[in-house]
C-alpha cells in the first residue's frame, strides 16, 4: 500500500499542471480525494504536504487558489487528526529503536553518534531493499547508491530553479521526500531506511541511480558503460534470487535474503 499510494500522489504531482488545465473538476476531486489514503498508508503525509507546498505557492502567486489551499490544510488537519486518535498513537515508539543506537531513528548524543546513525539511516535507505543477506549484496549496492544519492541532491537544485520553485517531477520530489523522512528520523517519528516502511522510496532510488550512472557518459563513456553493464549483471543476480525465492521456495517474506 505504500508503494501504491506513492505512486498515485507521484504521479498527481508530476502532472497536476495539465491536470488541472485540461480536466478542472477532475483534478479537484483528486486533490481532496488523495488525503484519504492516509488511512492505508502514513507515506501520503509526506506526500500531503508536497502538495500543500505547492498549492500555498500557488495561492502566493494567483489569489484564486487561496481557498483550495485553504481548505485542503484543513482537510489533511482533521486527517490527520483523526488517524492520531484511532491508530497512530498506539504504535510505540520501540518498535522501531533498539537498545543503544541500533534502531532506525537518528541520535544527536554526540557528533559521532549523528553522523553514525545518520550514515547508517541512508544506507539503509539506499541499499538495503536490493537484499537484506548476504551481506555483500549490500556493500555492493551501496557502491551503486552513491551515484543516486549524488544524483539526488544535484538534479534537484537544477530542476526546482526550472519548475519555478514547485515540486512536479520526480527530479525535485524524490530529494524533499528524502529531506522529510531525515527530519522525521531526526525527531524520532518515523524510521529511516527499515525495509517495510522506506519501501516507497525505492523507486525513487533506482530512478536515480540509473540516471546517476547514465551521467558518467559526459565525463568517460567507458566508464559509463562499464558500471552500468555490472548494474544490469547484479540486478539480474539479485532477482533471480528473489524469483527464486518467490516462486521455487515460497518465501514471501519481507527479509530479501537471496541465500542464507
Amino acid at each position: 500500500m505504500d508503494v501504491l499510494v506513492a505512486g498515485l500522489f507521484t504521479l498527481f504531482i508530476c502532472c497536476q499542471n495539465e491536470f488541472k488545465v485540461q480536466r478542472p473538476k477532475l483534478y479537484y476531486f483528486v486533490l481532496y480525494v488523495l488525503p484519504f489514503f492516509a488511512f492505508l498508508s502514513y507515506i501520503s503525509f509526506l506526500l500531503m504536504a508536497v502538495v500543500l507546498y505547492n498549492l500555498a505557492l500557488e495561492s502566493y502567486r494567483q489569489r484564486s487558489f487561496l481557498a483550495h489551499a485553504a481548505g485542503y490544510a484543513l482537510l489533511c488537519t482533521g486527517i490527520f487528526i483523526v488517524s492520531y486518535v484511532i491508530d497512530m498513537r498506539f504504535t510505540p515508539r520501540e518498535v522501531y529503536s533498539l537498545q543503544g543506537h541500533g534502531g532506525y531513528f537518528i541520535y544527536y548524543d554526540s557528533v559521532e553518534t549523528f553522523f553514525s546513525t545518520t550514515i547508517e539511516g541512508i544506507n539503509n535507505l539506499f541499499s538495503r531493499w536490493y537484499a537484506e543477506s548476504p551481506k555483500v549484496l549490500r556493500k555492493i549496492a551501496r557502491f551503486f547508491a552513491v551515484f543516486g544519492l549524488i544524483q539526488m541532491c544535484v538534479i534537484f537544485f537544477k530542476s526546482w530553479k526550472a519548475e519555478n520553485f514547485q515540486v512536479r517531477s520526480v527530479n525535485t520530489l524524490g530529494f524533499v521526500l528524502f529531506i522529510e523522512q531525515l527530519l522525521l528520523a531526526i525527531m524520532h517519528k518515523y524510521p529511516l531506511g527499515q525495509p517495510r516502511t522506506s519501501l516507497f522510496f525505492a523507486p525513487f532510488v533506482f530512478y536515480f541511480t540509473v540516471q546517476g550512472i547514465s551521467a558518467l557518459a559526459k565525463f568517460h563513456k567507458n566508464a559509463y558503460r562499464g558500471v552500468m553493464a555490472i548494474f544490469v549483471i547484479f540486478l539480474l543476480f539479485v532477482s533471480a534470487g528473489l524469483a527464486r525465492n518467490v516462486f521455487i521456495l515460497g518465501d514471501l517474506g519481507a527479509q530479501s535474503s537471496i541465500w542464507k
